[in-house]
C-alpha cells in the first residue's frame, strides 16, 4: 500500500519530485521489496530509530494534530468512539 500511495501523491497537483522517504525503524516501512522500488525510483530511505518519536517531530506532529482534530468532530457531533476511523479520514 505504500508504493500504491507514493504513486498517488506524485500524481497530485504540485507536487514535485519526493526525494527522501521517511519513517521510524520499527518495521512498518522494512520489507525488502519496499526498499527496491524506492532505490529503483532514486528514492533515498532516510530511517529513524525505532521508538523514538522525537526524531520524527514532523510526522508526530502531524498525527497530533490528526488526532485533536478527530477528538473535536467526535464531541461536537456527540458521536460514540466507534466513529473514529471515519471522522479521522475527513
Amino acid at each position: 500500500k505504500t508504493i500504491q500511495f507514493i504513486k498517488h501523491i506524485r500524481k497530485l497537483p504540485g507536487c514535485g519530485s519526493i526525494d527522501e522517504f521517511r519513517s521510524d525503524g520499527g518495521g512498518e516501512y522494512m520489507s525488502a521489496k519496499l526498499h527496491s522500488w524506492l532505490t529503483s525510483e532514486g528514492i533515498k530511505w532516510v530511517p529513524s530509530t525505532a521508538r523514538t518519536p522525537e526524531q520524527n517531530g514532523m510526522s508526530e506532529r502531524h498525527i497530533q494534530t490528526i488526532m485533536a482534530k478527530t477528538r473535536a468532530m467526535l464531541e461536537h457531533a456527540r458521536l460514540p468512539v466507534g466513529y473514529w476511523s471515519y471522522a479521522a479520514q475527513t
